[in-house]
């Protein structure tokens, strides 16, 4: 045995730092099942918006009888047609975003720790070897679902620009069927 600078009498620390590394770790794990806990709640209100958006958008839509509509010249139809592709535009929008947002929502693979490695015969190893052997094993997960969170991100924000372009398409479609 060595001395340490306390006096102390202790056995040599291979790994000195593994278990503040572990600790890291651990925490950058929770970060990541944290966050996408958050992300899949924040997508799951936007679904039910879209829903909501949708309802909305085809109980607010009234479209003059077609048949019965007389149209003398281009500027009486403009209204009609813009309020017709719009709708369809938004409807397709809105569905863009529910297909975004459910994609967020979808089960993805994500890694947990193995936990192969406990086992009685480990427990005479020291604790500093373990730690560095767990905090190996970590940051393979960590670094795996890291990825998938920040895929989910990307859809996610995709989500939300459709969603954004649908409410104000649908405002304009509102406004344009005040009107006609």
């Amino acid at each position: 045995m060595e001395e340490n600078n306390n006096g102390l009498d202790s056995p040599e620390i291979e790994y000195p730092s593994a278990e503040l590394m572990l600790s890291v770790i651990q925490k950058e794990y929770e970060y990541e099942a944290e966050r996408v806990r958050s992300l899949e709640a924040r997508t799951g209100i936007f679904l039910a918006f879209a829903g909501a958006l949708l309802v909305f958008l085809s109980s607010s839509l009234k479209l003059p009888d077609l048949k019965k509509t007389e149209v003398d010249s281009i500027v009486q139809a403009f209204p009609i047609v813009l309020v017709i592709i719009l709708t369809f535009l938004t409807l397709a929008v809105l569905i863009l975003a529910v297909i975004y947002f459910v994609r967020v929502i979808s089960i993805q693979t994500y890694k947990r720790l193995a936990i192969k490695g406990f086992v009685e015969k480990n427990t005479q190893d020291k604790v500093d070897t373990i730690a560095k052997e767990l905090m190996i094993d970590y940051q393979k997960v960590v670094k795996h679902n890291n990825e998938v969170n920040n895929k989910k991100v990307e859809i996610y924000k995709k989500g939300l620009y459709a969603i954004m372009a649908a409410i104000i398409m649908t405002a304009i479609v509102y406004s344009i069927n005040i009107f006609i």
